[in-house]
């Protein structure tokens, strides 16, 4: 039995990206970046206690304004500034602010939302992670409704906000389905950060357990701790997704081609009988070789995903909190019915071939029998 000390910390997870802008003339480099961000979020009265920062050290990256998706639609963040950079900041609204941008809020068990969250978002190697920690919260509140709470507040004001080239993204699932929970004990060895996991009808939950002695000069510090030892699992999990989303954009462009070639095949009338001899067979191509480029995709994203699963757990001997999760993600991914479009295009296009040879054997005939015809009056006069 642990000697816990308290409860010090309850916070969700999501992933929040600050992007540019389409449209937006020329580039940025690292340094206008963060600026533009800083510039930003220190214009809204809500935010407070704004950090920032970027190791003044690296060489300073430049970002061309290239066309690129968000992460909402599968995209690798960009502008992306690997760790030490980091934004922080606090984030104070009233109940009513509280419950306007966030409906859920006036269902929940509570009826109200915390009076703060301290808001930190990390850059580790593949997808920035947010960590929303609820401050003085009611009793019985789920930490993780603070995500959905900040995503739409930022959503809302960074994206009216037209002069600055800086747009919100964030990739789902935020908040995460768990709810996390931080205490101390001086049972955990100086240094570690234990994990429970108690499954729960609906999210699950997540304790932490660290030393308060790891983080004895400032107690501010247990929060970044866990952080720190769980944003590699949380950036692989959000990288999973996007590959998801991305691969399924693909599949949504298939479904919009073939139910296109469905429409023109199933038309009645003559105007459709030649509709689909002279054009059905179009989108039915197109969704061909977009099929084949979405098997293609597939096996690249399953690679990617299986490298970075790797990287991230070389190390066999650790007891990862999120290790079942991630290991589901990757090897289990969505199965479009792709062999099903394919045979019924295929059999479109076998009918269309049946029914051009008809009409070229039809008017071979009819063609035949003219010339015929023509020749025996010729001849016959």
């Amino acid at each position: 039995m642990q000697n816990y000390i308290s409860q010090t910390h309850e916070f969700g997870v999501g992933c929040f990206h600050f992007g540019l802008k389409d449209g937006i003339e020329q580039g940025v480099n690292s340094s206008e970046y963060l600026s533009a961000v800083r510039e930003l979020l220190g214009s809204f009265p809500e935010v407070e206690d704004l950090r920032c920062s970027y190791e003044s050290s690296q060489t300073p990256k430049s970002f061309p304004n290239t066309p690129h998706c968000s992460i909402e639609e599968g995209g690798s963040p960009y502008p992306y500034l690997l760790l030490p950079s980091g934004i922080q900041f606090r984030l104070r609204l009233t109940q009513d602010r509280q419950a306007k941008i966030f409906p859920m809020l006036s269902r929940s068990r509570t009826g109200c939302g915390a009076e703060a969250y301290l808001v930190t978002i990390n850059s580790p190697f593949y997808y920035p992670v947010a960590f929303v920690e609820s401050l003085k919260a009611p009793a019985g509140w789920r930490p993780s409704a603070g995500v959905g709470i900040v995503r739409n507040y930022l959503r809302d004001a960074v994206n009216k906000n037209e002069s600055s080239k800086i747009r919100f993204e964030c990739l789902g699932p935020s908040p995460f389905h768990a709810d996390f929970y931080i205490r101390t004990s001086s049972d955990v060895e100086a240094g570690a950060v234990e994990h429970e996991r108690e499954a729960k009808k609906g999210y699950d939950r997540f304790v932490f357990t660290v030393n308060p002695v790891s983080v004895v000069e400032d107690a501010s510090m247990v929060a970044e701790l866990v952080y720190r030892n769980i944003q590699d699992e949380l950036s692989l999990y959000y990288a999973c997704k996007a590959l998801q989303i991305s691969v399924s954009r693909e599949w949504k462009q298939i479904q919009k081609l073939v139910d296109e070639a469905i429409g023109q095949y199933t038309e009645i009338g003559l105007k459709g009988y030649l509709h689909r001899l002279a054009r059905a067979h179009k989108p039915a191509q197109k969704a061909i070789v977009a099929i084949v480029k979405l098997k293609s995709s597939e096996i690249e994203a399953q690679m990617k995903r299986d490298r970075m699963y790797e990287s991230v757990y070389k190390v066999k001997a650790i007891d990862y909190p999120f290790e079942a999760i991630n290991k589901d993600l990757v090897n289990n991914n969505p199965i479009f019915p792709t062999i099903h479009a394919y045979d019924l295009l295929k059999m479109f296009g076998e009918n269309r071939m049946k029914h051009l040879e008809i009409l070229a054997v039809t008017l071979s005939a009819l063609l035949g029998g003219v010339v015929g015809a023509l020749l025996t009056k010729f001849f016959g006069n």
